[in-house]
């Protein structure tokens, strides 16, 4: 695999150290470019929501999500894995830190829209930082408040912090009462990172 899995991905599973957290529900849209948006819910008393958006790169199995905008504070380590492409099916296996100790995890993403076009768009200068992708009905947004994914019938997926209120016709975008500008190089998804 050269470049990013291009699609509308749900969690299936998530295992850290062990620990079987899948309950917590999460969305990851991808551009084939490399652009991406991921919400993560609430897992009451577990984990808290996070959401983040920025670049993806891939060389071979190895794959790096450069955070440009990041609604919770920014990983201390790079957020890298490796990936099993197992069609509509993805693997990703790596380490990330548990209270200061690097442990391994393992998420099983499950592919459940594949785009036939796909609209990036960021937020105006005046609403403050802001990314999303757009495509095929689903929409995955972030704003330095909150984030959402909605499916084509409007509902919500996952969200995290205040969800903001958003609305899609097309590739028509408001967000928060904003029209956003739609474009094929948003800065937030333009810095990519070399994989080792």
């Amino acid at each position: 695999m050269n470049a990013p899995p291009t699609g509308a991905w749900r969690r299936e599973r998530l295992v850290v150290d062990g620990w079987d957290l899948s309950a917590q529900p999460a969305w990851w849209l991808q551009s084939p470019s490399g652009p991406f948006v991921d919400v993560r819910g609430v897992l009451p008393d577990v984990l808290e929501p996070s959401a983040f958006a920025g670049h993806c790169s891939v060389r071979g199995a190895a794959a790096v999500w450069h955070h440009v905008l990041d609604l919770s504070p920014p990983l201390a380590e790079q957020d890298r894995a490796e990936l099993e492409d197992r069609g509509d099916a993805l693997i990703e296996r790596g380490r990330t830190a548990v209270d200061g100790i690097e442990v391994p995890f393992e998420e099983r993403w499950i592919r459940a829209a594949q785009p036939s076009s796909i609209v990036l768009a960021q937020a105006p200068t005046s609403a403050g930082p802001g990314a999303a992708i757009l495509f095929d009905g689903w929409s995955g947004v972030l704003t330095a408040h909150g984030a959402v994914v909605l499916d084509p019938s409007g509902s919500v997926q996952a969200a995290a912090g205040r969800p903001p209120v958003t609305s899609v016709t097309g590739d028509h975008l408001v967000v928060d009462g904003v029209e956003w500008s739609t474009t094929d190089a948003p800065s937030w998804g333009a810095a990519p990172l070399e994989v080792d």
